[in-house]
């Protein structure tokens, strides 16, 4: 069986533009207009999937999708750096901040592991791999955050 998987990052919103962690906010005017302008030119999935944050439903929206939310597409939960910049933690914690990057496993923030998410992701994979229609293809197209096409989900392609 051959399967194509499309990995759909959201449309930009003002928090991206200022490089902070996601705050939830929603996507901007000229992010919005991208998606809208790219709405009828991705091939038709036969599943299409969709991270609970607001920016990817609201991408997935204007893109025409009818995409079910699922949470283990989530974006890696910051906890209290939610909306900060990576400039502004490290001068409130330096030493949290230089063991998070250092330490996969490490949440100084309250929210979850960069492991813990990846772990996350693989079991994610792994249920797609077991959940295909009986065809000979299976097209999804997953709209999530950035921060999980780079890590563990690209090695798995």
């Amino acid at each position: 069986m051959t399967s194509r998987v499309m990995l759909i990052s959201p449309a930009i919103s003002a928090a991206l533009r200022e490089a902070r962690f996601d705050d939830g906010c929603p996507v901007d005017a000229a992010g919005l207009r991208l998606a809208e302008t790219a709405a009828g030119s991705l091939p038709a999935p036969d599943r299409a999937l969709v991270s609970p944050g607001v920016r990817c439903r609201e991408t997935a929206a204007a893109l025409g999708l009818d995409a079910a939310a699922e949470s283990e597409l989530a974006g890696l939960d910051v906890g209290r750096w939610r909306g900060a910049t990576l400039a502004e933690v490290s001068a409130d914690e330096p030493e949290a901040v230089a063991r998070w990057l250092a330490d996969p496993s490490y949440a100084p923030h309250g929210g979850e592991s960069v492991r813990g998410a990846d772990e996350v992701e693989q079991d994610q994979h792994q249920d797609a791999e077991e959940d295909r229609p009986g065809d000979d293809r299976a097209d999804r197209q997953l709209g999530r955050h950035g921060g999980r096409y780079s890590r563990s989900g690209c090695g798995r392609l």
